[in-house]
């Protein structure tokens, strides 16, 4: 026990050491070549990792009705994709400089005004599909004070350096866990916008259908919406070619209030889970099935 709690302080070290060496490199170099360099690197070592094999289970299962090529095609774009998320990190305040020209494309822009009218808090749900640091970059630039909830790196010194980076787009960040969600409520209650991506398991919520089959869904979006009488906003991204990204804005909506909580809370989670599943059915190849998102006892016989 003793060596490995030595161990893990080294080992955080020698990841920063090249994380921050890696990241200073990327800052000098084009914004294209830096999201291909994380494509390929990830396109590479990707498949032989035990992801891989997690995300051709989740395929298998979710899309049964994909040939094998196709799911093939998938997976590499898949690889892809996450590689250029990862290494553009360090292009993100250059992004958010070009984020009124060609590279970033939002559209609906109506409904975020609609969500935020009046001063009524928003809650902007998003999924890891596109580029869901884009997602967040572009709407910020259009929300007076936004606030991002995060999920932090086992790495405190990577989180340093990811939240040094993402506050150079981010008014405020947030990470999870009970000192967030005293941030978040605060944030709420003064009418601000916070922003999450809620695709990701959470052991501790409720099994709600997501994509055809029961996943373990937070369910703090929901309980959220409905104390603070907020406006729910669906946003996605879609990597278009290399380095040029769409940003889809979707209208807000009201959860439904019966004064039945438990059914409520439900009622809107199946909604929200719907609509993430609508968009990674029209775009697999971006969205991240790397992940345990369902349960691995689920009976698929």
């Amino acid at each position: 026990m003793a060596c490995r709690d030595l161990a893990k302080p080294i080992r955080y070290r020698v990841e920063a050491i090249l994380a921050y060496s890696l990241f200073g490199l990327f800052r000098l170099l084009p914004v294209d070549v830096v999201s291909a360099i994380g494509g390929a690197l990830a396109g590479w070592f990707g498949p032989l990792s035990r992801a891989h094999r997690t995300a051709q289970q989740n395929l298998a299962r979710t899309l049964p009705d994909l040939s094998d090529k196709a799911r093939r095609i998938i997976l590499a774009q898949v690889w892809n994709n996450f590689g250029r998320v990862m290494t553009e990190y360090a292009t993100l305040s250059r992004l958010a400089r070009a984020s009124a020209c060609d590279r970033i494309e939002v559209i609906g822009l109506e409904h975020l005004e609609a969500a935020t009218q009046g001063g009524r808090p928003t809650i902007m749900y998003s999924a890891h599909l596109g580029s869901w640091e884009i997602t967040a970059l572009a709407v910020s630039t259009h929300v007076e004070a936004s606030a991002l909830v995060y999920r932090a790196p086992n790495n405190p010194l990577i989180e340093s350096l990811l939240h040094r980076i993402r506050g150079e787009t981010q008014a405020t960040l947030i990470p999870k866990g009970a000192g967030g969600a005293r941030t978040i409520t605060r944030t709420l209650k003064n009418g601000g916008f916070v922003q999450m991506a809620v695709d990701q398991k959470m052991n501790t919520g409720l099994s709600i259908p997501f994509m055809g089959r029961p996943a373990m869904t937070g369910d703090a979006i929901a309980r959220l919406a409905l104390r603070h009488g907020c406006a729910l906003l669906p946003v996605h991204s879609k990597r278009l070619e290399r380095c040029r990204f769409r940003v889809t804005i979707e209208p807000p909506w009201m959860p439904e209030d019966t004064g039945d909580q438990q059914a409520d809370i439900h009622t809107a989670l199946e909604r929200v889970n719907q609509s993430m599943g609508e968009w990674i059915k029209k775009n697999p190849g971006q969205w991240l099935w790397l992940h345990n998102r369902w349960p691995k006892d689920e009976n698929l016989a």
